[in-house]
């Protein structure tokens, strides 16, 4: 399948103000199912990221309403970047990365996307997101509906910390690691007991029954037993495809976790391993107080996810992997138009979603119908 079609049946062109009541189709099932050699990469930047200080509406009425409620916090018209093709929007003056994406037809960009769920609240707008409908929390996530007739191990990787709750369901093969090299099991003398025998074989050894099998067990047993033999068959294939990950310059991702984890996510989407689907979260963009737009947290965090974006784009097309990975950049919801009294803004509705890929269906297009700070 071509990876026009791909995002055509995935329906990420129907992104729309307030579309993310779309994700649910971010990721269909006959898309996924078909995607043989396509990577969706997710980043997911969690505490609700200020999109009107991301992308700046610059038509003279609406920078006028977002200057009037950001007296502290606008960005001058003039140290916005400019966008090909667009008047309507600039970008922050530190995403030099992505705003040379878009004008090079590698992006899209949302404005205004968010679920149709009022809630403020992060954990109950992440579950909402996360599971993919429009405004309730659904049983198990998107991404485990799309891929669960037909994934495989390794088919879902959260880089880092726990599996994402977009990808649990009941007997999903979702797979949580910090880096391939961590995950494969280890060679080498378990010391006096049964010398030479590798953590997949004992982890394996431990859950099956003296037929070899998961067949002596049943109910909750019978499920860990099934687990942790799948767990013992993702280490050995991991471990068969080490010399298949490219050794990429860490340097060119930044020293911060996410950075080393998109960095593991690249190495993953260009490796035989082959993972369909592949998250990263990064955090710190709940900014109430001190938000810091050209000076300090918000600064920070932009200029680090822009560093991110452009080394894994530059790695993606050098390993041959650009024209079949999309990276989706998403948060929980965006923050309100109007500055607080700490220097921050708290928590609001829409916000700010990012493409990127070598062959997105009409990119270099900022998607924003009905974009009104009047509303």
């Amino acid at each position: 399948m071509k990876r026009r079609k791909f995002l055509q049946n995935s329906a990420i062109t129907a992104l729309s103000y307030a579309g993310l009541s779309s994700v649910p189709m971010l990721i269909s099932e006959q898309a996924m199912a078909a995607a043989s050699g396509k990577t969706f990469i997710k980043i997911f930047l969690r505490g609700g990221m200020d999109g009107l200080s991301l992308l700046v509406p610059r038509s003279a009425a609406q920078y006028n309403l977002y200057a009037a409620a950001r007296p502290n916090l606008k960005i001058p018209k003039n140290q916005l970047l400019g966008l090909k093709g667009n008047t309507g929007f600039g970008l922050h003056p530190e995403a030099v990365r992505i705003r040379g994406l878009f004008n090079n037809s590698l992006a899209i960009l949302a404005h205004g996307a968010g679920s149709l769920n009022n809630t403020r609240s992060h954990f109950t707008q992440m579950d909402i997101i996360e599971g993919g409908k429009s405004d309730v929390i659904a049983d198990n996530g998107y991404i485990y509906r799309a891929l669960s007739s037909t994934a495989s191990g390794l088919d879902m990787v959260s880089v880092g910390g726990g599996v994402v709750k977009s990808m649990r369901g009941i007997g999903s093969k979702a797979v949580s690691m910090t880096k391939p090299e961590s995950f494969s099991k280890l060679r080498g003398a378990w010391q006096t007991v049964t010398p030479n025998i590798s953590k997949a074989e004992r982890v394996e050894g431990m859950s099956v029954g003296s037929d070899g099998t998961c067949s002596n067990y049943s109910g909750t047993r019978k499920d860990l037993c099934g687990n942790a033999r799948q767990t013992a068959s993702n280490i050995d294939r991991v471990e068969d495809n080490l010399n298949s990950l490219p050794d990429l310059d860490s340097d060119k991702y930044g020293t911060s976790n996410p950075a080393k984890e998109l960095r593991e996510a690249v190495r993953l989407a260009c490796s035989d391993l082959g993972p369909k689907v592949i998250n990263v979260n990064m955090g710190g963009w709940d900014t109430h107080f001190s938000q810091g737009v050209l000076n300090g947290t918000f600064r920070d965090r932009v200029k680090s996810l822009d560093k991110m974006i452009g080394a894994a784009a530059d790695d993606l097309r050098s390993q041959g992997k650009w024209n079949d990975t999309v990276i989706l950049v998403m948060s929980e919801f965006g923050r309100t138009m109007a500055e607080n009294g700490t220097g921050g803004t708290d928590h609001g509705r829409g916000g700010v979603m990012m493409m990127f890929g070598g062959d997105l269906n009409s990119p270099g297009r900022v998607i924003a119908p009905g974009f009104d700070l009047n509303d």
